[in-house]
């Protein structure tokens, strides 16, 4: 699969662009991802980290949910593997799979 770039300081993902995101580093701290839209029920999406001063960041939320409730940094080869699920009223939850 292509992987998609997601611009500095970014704060959403689209995840109709595609199914693995390279992400980048902020431009003057790091951005912490709370969104991720467009997302079908059972489909599955990867981050891909991309720096170390300013990697950007995905906190635990009411739509993304981590295990743990553990903030993912996303450094130079970390990765997250999230699923898209329909929690009903047409309102996706993301549910992580896995983390490196």
């Amino acid at each position: 699969a292509t992987r998609v770039s997601v611009e500095a300081d970014a704060t959403s993902v689209d995840a109709a662009d595609g199914t693995i995101f390279q992400l980048s580093d902020g431009t003057s701290s790091a951005a912490t991802i709370t969104t991720i839209e467009n997302g079908t029920p059972g489909q599955i999406i990867t981050l891909l980290g991309a720096g170390a001063a300013n990697a950007p960041k995905i906190a635990a939320s009411a739509s993304i949910l981590l295990q743990g409730g553990a903030e993912w940094v996303g450094s130079e080869g970390a990765s997250l593997t999230l699923e898209a699920f329909d929690k009903g009223s047409e309102s996706i939850v993301w549910i992580e799979l896995s983390r490196k």
